[in-house]
């Protein structure tokens, strides 16, 4: 026959039940290194569309004619709008000059592209076209606005599984990214601006490079390039610029 419980017991027993389920909960670990920053663009909501078919948030819009869709920036410094980026959704392919020639010059060159790192989201167009490549393994986007990641979902809702996109400024991202993963990138593209360039810590920058790889700098005057040109022939093994629609500098480690 069994001992009936005292009123001690009972609460006793209680207790023991209750730290077992706590003991079970399981802890949700706080994310570290670059997880820290990702963002899943699943979450966000969408643009809705204006009168004329655009999709405005803040000082940017993105329009689309036919098959290009274009991201501009409003400006009340000059006549027309600011164009920042551009994307042929039939052929996949960025259509900006200066993102035209940083892949093509990927292309031309046969360069080791396993590993991508883009500075600054724009319309993410040069991911979008690069990740259509097999040997590309995996590309990461970097910016601080959150804006520019509902534009992107907004308007290209299916993303490569290769393509990754992280919330932050892109020093914090790079000093994360050298203890988060084990080996560095082939590329890194260096788009960030604010309303003027932003000058990164490119030691930093060149740390988290491999041997051989390239680091592509968008300025938009030459004088810019010459404040950092020393710095670059310090870090890197060949250094040259090339005049497009804006400055385009080519680094290799």
């Amino acid at each position: 026959m069994k001992k009936s419980l005292k009123r001690g017991g009972i609460v006793n027993l209680f207790r023991k039940q209750q730290r077992k389920r706590k003991s079970k909960t399981l802890k949700v670990k706080p994310k570290k290194g670059i997880q820290k920053y990702e963002v899943n663009l699943a979450n966000l909501p969408l643009i809705i569309p204006n009168e004329n078919g655009d999709f405005v948030l803040g000082k940017k819009y993105l329009h689309k004619e036919g098959n290009i869709y274009t991201l501009y920036l409003k400006s009340g410094l000059f006549e027309n709008d600011i164009e920042v980026s551009e994307f042929d959704t039939v052929t996949n392919e960025t259509t900006f000059e200066y993102c035209r020639f940083f892949a093509d010059f990927t292309m031309d060159n046969k360069l080791k592209k396993s590993r991508i790192c883009y500075l600054g989201l724009g319309l993410g167009t040069q991911g979008m076209e690069m990740s259509k490549y097999p040997d590309v393994d995996r590309i990461d986007y970097v910016d601080l606005d959150s804006d520019s990641f509902r534009f992107l979902h907004t308007g290209f809702p299916v993303i490569s599984p290769k393509i990754h996109f992280y919330e932050t400024d892109a020093e914090s991202f790079l000093k994360s990214s050298r203890d988060s993963l084990q080996e560095g990138y082939d590329i890194v593209m260096d788009d960030v601006f604010t309303d003027t360039k932003v000058f990164l810590d490119y030691e930093l920058v060149a740390s988290c490079i491999v041997k051989g790889g390239y680091l592509f700098i968008n300025l938009h005057y030459l004088r810019d390039y010459y404040k950092i040109e020393d710095m670059l022939r310090r870090l890197f093994k060949h250094v040259a610029y090339y005049e497009k629609n804006s400055i385009c500098v080519v680094c290799q480690k």
